[in-house]
C-alpha cells in the first residue's frame, strides 16, 4: 500500500512549516528563534504571573498552539509529527518565559512516555537553574477496562485543563493553587474515542487497518489500538456505546457519573470527520446524557484535538461545579477555543412560532375554494402526474447525460406529493388559488432548483389570474412566470432549459386565443407546442434576438454567432452541436400541407407555412423562419449556405448562397431566381436534414449539373451536408410531395 497523499511542502519539513503559518496569521504569536517554539507576543504580560507550557507531537493541530493566548497557554513546544519534542527546546522555553518575569512555570503534558521523560528532563534542569518549574500529567482515557500501569492515555482532555489552568494563572493564582486545582480536574474526566478510518503519518503508510464495514472503539490520539472493533453503526448507537462504557462501573477507567451531574461536554473531530456527521454525534451525545439524568451545563463541539486525517470522534465529560464553570467561561483570546454564550446544552429549546402567512388578495378570498371545475382541475392533475411518474426512468437517463441522474425522482416526488394532495381534498376550482397552492406544495415536497423554479413560476403566474381567468389572461400569467424564472434563475430562451418549452407554450397561446375558444382545449393545444419544441431544443431567432417560439432554428446564447447578411434583414446562425429529435419520425413539408417522414437519424425539423395541416403532431404555428447553416458539395472546397423560411404569411421561401449569389428557391416550383448576381439555375425545391436524414418539400424533376444525383437513384445526406454523388446527371421525375430515401453514403 502506498503513503496516502497530504498536501505538505516536505515531509521532514511538516511540522516547523504549520507552526510557522499558524504564528504568520495570527499577530499574537511569535517563534522562539533556533527552536520549534510558539508564544505569546506580549510575554512583558507574564510578570508576576505563572507560566503555563504544554506540547507534544504535531499532528492534533489546533492542539497546542492553537491554545496560545491570553487566558489560557503561554507557549508550545512541539516535536515531530507523533513524536515528542526535543529537550533542548522544552528548556529553552521555559528560560523564555522565566526571563520575561514569570513567577513560576506550569508544564501540562499529556500522559505518554516520551512526553512525560523529554519534559522531566527539561523540568529538572531548569530547577537546577533556579526556575520554579511544576508538572501536571494529564490521563483522561476512558478506553481500558484494567488498569494499566502506564497510567491513562492523554487525550482531548488535556486541553480543557489548559482553559481552568489557563484562567487561574490570568486571575494571578499562584503556582501550588494551579497544580492543586487542575490536579483535582484531571481526576474528574473521561475520554473515549472511535475511529472510522485510521491516520497516516506524513509519508508513511497508515498506522493500522480498518475493514469497510468496521470501526474502533477506545483507540488513542496517534492510532494506538483500541479496546474493540464493532461493525458500522448509526450515530446514535455509536453513541449510546460510547457513554455505556465511559460510565461503566465494571470498567476500572470509567467516569462515575450520577443522575443530576452537572459536566462540561466536547465533542472532539478526530480531524476527518464531517462537519454534518460531527454535528449528529453532537445531538445524539446531548440526548444520550440527558437520558441519563446528566445535566450539560456547557457544550463545546468542534475540532480540538485531532489525529491527522483520522475520522473519527471523541466524547470528553468533566464533572464542574460553578467555580469550574466559572473558569470554563472566562475569556480568552486563544484562537481555537470557542467563543460561545454560556449556558447548558438541551435537546429541546423553546421555538419561535412561525409567522402567520399574509392575507391572500381579497379576489382569492372570495372565490370558492371548490366549483364546478374542481372535478376536471383533478383529472388534469392526475393526468400530469400519472405522465410524469411513467416518464421518472426515461427524465433521470436523459439527466445523468449532463447532471447528476435525478430528475425523473425529482419529478415523480413532486408528481406523488400534487397526487396526496388532490385525493386528500378537493383542489381549490379558483386558478389564482390554485396555482399559489401548488407553488407552496412543489416548494415544500420537491426540493433542489426544480422546486423553486416551478414555484417561482407558479407564483408569478399566479397573480395576473387573481380578477380574471379568461384566455388572454391565461396568457399573460405564462409570461409573468416565465419572466419570474428568467429574472430570478438566471437563464434565456435557447439555452436548453425548462424555458425554451414554457417560451414556445406561452408564444403558442398567445397565437392560439380566439374570443369564445374553450379554456383547456387550447391550454392543451399549448402544451403539444411545448412537447414539440421543447423534445428538439430549437427557437426562433430574428433580427432582435431569441423570441422563444419553438421553431426549427437553434437559439443557444453564447454558443450561436450572429452577423450581418444579405439580403437585408436576415441573419446568420452558426451553431456548434445539432439537436437531437425524440421522436421516431418526423415532419417534412409538401406545399399545403404537413407530411409524415421516417428519420434515419436526428433530423433536421421544419414547419410550414399558416393553413398547413399537422399530420404527425407538428403545430401549424403559420409563417415560421428557419435560418440554419449547412454547406453544398462540389468538387471545390464547400460553401457556406443560408437558408431561410420566408416570415410571409403562407409562402415559404429559400434562399441558397451559391458562390456570389443568392437565389431564391420557391417552393411553389419555378426556377432559381438570382437575389443578387450569379447564374441562373434550374429548379430545386428539395431541402436536406443532418446526420443521416432526408427531407423533400417538392421534389424536382431535376437537379443542377454536377450536383448530388444520379438518374433513377436517390438523393443521399449525411452529417447536414448535401454529398455529391455522381458528377453531373439528373434525377428521375418525382411527384409534388414524394421523400427521398435516406442514404449514408
Amino acid at each position: 500500500m502506498e503513503a496516502p497523499k497530504k498536501l505538505v511542502g516536505s515531509v521532514a519539513g511538516c511540522a516547523d512549516d504549520t507552526l510557522a503559518g499558524l504564528v504568520a496569521c495570527n499577530p499574537g504569536l511569535q517563534l522562539l528563534r533556533g527552536h520549534r517554539v510558539a508564544l505569546r507576543a506580549d510575554l512583558d504580560a507574564l510578570r508576576g504571573r505563572v507560566a503555563l507550557l504544554s506540547g507534544g507531537g504535531s499532528g492534533h493541530e489546533p492542539a497546542h498552539a492553537g491554545y496560545i493566548g491570553k487566558g489560557m497557554l503561554s507557549g508550545v513546544v512541539a516535536g515531530a509529527v507523533f513524536t515528542s519534542p526535543a529537550v533542548g527546546s522544552i528548556l529553552a522555553a521555559i528560560r523564555a518565559v522565566t526571563q520575561a518575569g514569570a513567577v513560576g512555570t506550569l508544564l501540562i503534558v499529556k500522559n505518554y512516555t516520551g512526553d512525560r521523560l523529554n519534559f522531566g528532563l527539561a523540568l529538572e534542569r531548569a530547577r537546577a537553574e533556579g526556575a520554579d518549574v511544576q508538572m501536571v500529567v494529564v490521563g483522561d482515557d476512558c478506553a481500558f477496562t484494567t488498569q494499566k500501569k502506564a497510567g491513562r492515555r492523554g487525550l482531548c482532555g488535556t486541553v480543557l485543563v489548559h482553559k481552568v489552568a489557563g484562567a487561574l494563572a490570568e486571575a494571578g493564582a499562584s503556582l501550588d493553587e494551579i497544580v492543586k486545582r487542575v490536579s483535582a480536574v484531571t481526576k474528574a474526566m473521561g475520554t473515549l474515542g472511535l475511529s472510522l478510518s485510521p491516520c497516516s503519518v506524513p509519508g508513511s503508510k497508515p498506522t493500522f487497518q480498518l475493514a469497510d464495514d468496521e470501526m474502533e472503539l477506545g483507540l488513542g490520539i496517534h492510532g494506538e489500538a483500541g479496546v474493540r472493533r464493532m461493525k458500522v453503526m448509526p450515530a446514535d448507537e455509536a453513541v449510546e456505546t460510547m457513554l455505556a462504557h465511559m460510565t461503566d462501573p465494571a470498567n476500572a477507567s470509567h467516569l462515575p457519573l450520577s443522575r443530576g451531574a452537572s459536566v462540561v461536554l466536547v465533542v472532539n473531530n478526530l480531524g476527518g470527520l464531517s462537519c454534518l456527521e460531527l454535528g449528529i454525534v453532537a445531538s445524539a451525545a446531548v440526548r444520550g446524557l440527558e437520558r441519563r439524568g446528566v445535566c450539560i451545563a456547557r457544550a463545546l463541539v468542534g475540532s480540538f484535538m485531532t489525529a491527522l486525517e483520522m475520522a473519527g470522534v471523541s466524547l470528553t465529560l468533566m464533572l464542574a461545579d460553578e467555580e469550574l464553570l466559572g473558569l470554563i467561561d472566562a475569556k480568552t483570546t486563544a484562537m481555537a477555543w470557542p467563543n460561545l454564550v454560556a449556558g447548558p446544552a438541551v435537546s429541546q429549546r423553546p421555538e419561535v412560532l412561525a409567522p402567520n402567512e399574509g392575507p391572500e388578495p381579497q379576489a382569492a378570498q372570495q372565490a370558492p375554494s371548490a366549483g364546478p371545475g374542481t372535478k376536471r382541475v383533478q383529472l388534469v392533475l392526475e393526468r400530469v402526474c400519472s405522465t410524469l411518474l411513467g416518464l421518472q426512468d426515461k427524465l433521470n437517463e436523459l439527466d445523468r447525460a449532463a447532471g447528476d441522474g435525478d430528475c425523473g425522482h425529482t419529478h415523480a416526488r413532486a408528481a406523488r406529493a400534487i397526487q396526496e394532495w388532490v385525493r386528500a381534498r378537493p383542489p381549490p376550482a379558483a386558478p389564482a388559488q390554485l396555482l399559489s397552492a401548488l407553488a407552496d406544495l412543489l416548494l415544500e415536497k420537491m426540493g433542489g432548483s426544480s422546486g423553486v423554479l416551478y414555484g417561482l413560476f407558479l407564483t408569478a403566474a399566479a397573480r395576473p389570474l387573481h380578477n380574471r381567468s379568461d384566455l388572454p389572461t391565461w396568457a399573460d400569467a405564462m409570461d409573468a412566470g416565465i419572466e419570474a424564472m428568467r429574472r430570478y434563475g438566471g437563464a434565456a430562451p435557447g439555452d436548453r432549459t425548462m424555458l425554451d418549452s414554457l417560451c414556445a407554450a406561452a408564444q403558442a397561446l398567445h397565437a392560439l386565443r380566439s374570443p369564445g375558444a374553450e379554456l383547456l382545449t387550447v391550454l392543451a393545444s399549448a402544451v403539444q407546442v411545448q412537447g414539440w419544441g421543447g423534445d428538439r431544443g430549437w427557437a426562433e431567432w430574428d433580427g432582435n434576438g431569441c423570441t422563444g417560439r419553438a421553431l426549427s432554428a437553434p437559439c443557444p446564447p453564447g454558443r450561436a454567432q450572429r452577423r450581418r447578411q444579405k439580403p437585408p434583414g436576415t441573419w446568420k446562425l452558426v451553431r456548434a452541436e445539432p439537436a437531437t429529435s425524440a421522436r421516431p419520425s418526423c415532419c417534412s413539408l409538401t406545399p399545403g400541407r404537413w407530411r409524415r417522414r421516417p428519420c434515419c437519424a436526428p433530423c433536421w425539423r421544419g414547419c410550414g407555412a399558416e393553413g398547413g395541416q399537422p399530420a404527425c403532431g407538428c403545430p401549424p404555428l403559420g409563417s415560421l423562419r428557419l435560418r440554419r447553416r449547412w454547406e453544398m458539395r462540389q468538387h471545390a472546397p464547400s460553401v457556406p449556405s443560408e437558408c431561410l423560411w420566408s416570415p410571409k404569411v403562407g409562402s415559404v421561401s429559400v434562399l441558397v448562397q451559391r458562390g456570389v449569389g443568392w437565389w431564391d428557391l420557391g417552393l411553389g416550383g419555378g426556377g432559381w431566381s438570382p437575389c443578387r448576381g450569379g447564374e441562373i439555375q434550374p429548379a430545386l425545391s428539395v431541402m436536406a436534414g443532418e446526420e443521416g436524414s432526408c427531407w423533400a418539400t417538392h421534389e424536382p424533376s431535376s437537379l443542377p449539373r454536377g450536383w448530388l444525383g444520379k438518374p433513377g437513384g436517390s438523393h443521399g445526406c449525411a452529417h447536414g451536408v448535401w454529398r455529391k454523388l455522381q458528377k453531373g446527371g439528373k434525377t428521375g421525375t418525382r411527384g409534388p410531395g414524394q421523400s427521398l430515401p435516406c442514404t449514408t453514403g
